[in-house]
Formats: structure tokens, sequence, C-alpha cells
């Protein structure tokens, strides 16, 4: 078993939370704000502007019976 980043996203009425390896796999909170401002929670909330390029999250989809993947393209810890 292996670390990953939890990723908790609120864009387009989707108020999911996801997993994540493409970050610092630190088993680390984050949250991906409706602005599409990316943030890291460490009892409070710090925006994350060192997060550039592609996201790759994903998360058990217990209607659908898969994994849901969603890929996010940041600039500067901005959804782009």
């Amino acid at each position: 078993m292996s670390l990953f980043d939890t990723v908790q996203v609120e864009l387009d009425g989707d108020k999911s939370t996801y997993q994540t390896k493409d970050l610092e796999c630190t088993l680390d909170t984050y949250r991906v704000t409706a602005d599409g401002i990316f943030i890291f929670k460490n009892n409070k909330y710090y925006k994350v502007p060192w997060i550039c390029g592609r996201v790759e999250l994903h998360r058990w989809d217990v209607k659908q019976n898969e994994i849901a993947r969603r890929v996010l393209y940041f600039e500067e810890g901005v959804l782009k």
C-alpha cells in the first residue's frame, strides 16, 4: 500500500472527496474551492501557489460501481 493525498472538490456542483498521487503523497488534505482556488488544510486553509500543471484525481463511484477519474489543470494554484 502506498501513500496519497486527499483533495476535496467543490466545482460544478460536485462536492466530492478524491485521492491523488500527483502531489506530495504525505496523506495531506487539500481543497479546490468553487472559485477554482487550490488550498492546503493545515489547521487553517492556505492558498497553494506552487501547484502548476495537471492533477489527476480518483474516487470510487458507488452508483456506477467504478473508479471516477477527474483531471484538473492549475496555474499558480488557480484552476485553468
